[in-house]
């Protein structure tokens, strides 16, 4: 079993609400049109986020599993920029917090890595008793990736022109290079 649990948002989003003035042929300038941009934005970012494995922001998170791996870990988002912590429940049930030089860091932009120096600590062998506290994302809104930004424009713009479910007395389909195309390259691909 693991968690990945956001534990402190960005206070920036990969778009803002001019970008998406600009994309989108809106109605109206009111604060009900404002707010409901910031909602587009927000679910835009969130599904992109979870359908590539990445974060696009800087948040801090917490992945909690259940036991360490044999060897060699594969963290499951990207980018990771930095590990503040690890902590665990080891078998005498007492709360520990792993020191820097008991593992080594293979920080990416894509997939990263964490080694033991020797073996990885035992633990009481409860659900969730690892937690590793991670800085994510890009802290400056201008190095996340343009295909990202496009994509989420592509979604806003499809939440402006298709408020409801359901289409009715048309055919739909997709674009053919559409988000899915947009965000293709920055999918996170385990094997």
């Amino acid at each position: 079993m693991e968690q990945l649990i956001v534990t402190q948002s960005p206070d920036y989003e990969p778009v803002t609400v001019e970008m998406v003035r600009a994309h989108t042929v809106l109605e109206t300038d009111d604060a009900s049109a404002q707010l409901q941009i910031s909602h587009w934005i927000e679910s835009a970012k969130d599904q992109l986020q979870d359908e590539t494995g990445r974060y696009f922001c800087r948040h801090t998170v917490k992945y909690k599993v259940s036991a360490f791996p044999n060897g060699k870990w594969r963290l499951p988002t990207a980018p990771i920029k930095a590990i503040t912590s690890i902590e665990y429940i080891d078998e005498d049930e007492a709360p520990q917090t792993l020191a820097g030089e008991e593992y080594i860091e293979k920080l990416s932009d894509d997939y990263s890595y964490l080694f033991p120096v020797d073996t990885w600590p035992s633990t009481d062998g409860s659900e969730l008793s690892i937690v590793i506290t991670m800085e994510v994302g890009e802290e400056n809104p201008n190095n996340i990736k343009k295909n990202v930004i496009q994509a989420m424009l592509l979604l806003i713009s499809h939440y402006d022109q298709n408020p409801s479910a359901v289409v009715v007395g048309t055919i739909a389909s997709d674009l053919p290079i559409g988000v899915d195309r947009a965000i293709s390259s920055s999918k996170l691909k385990f094997v």
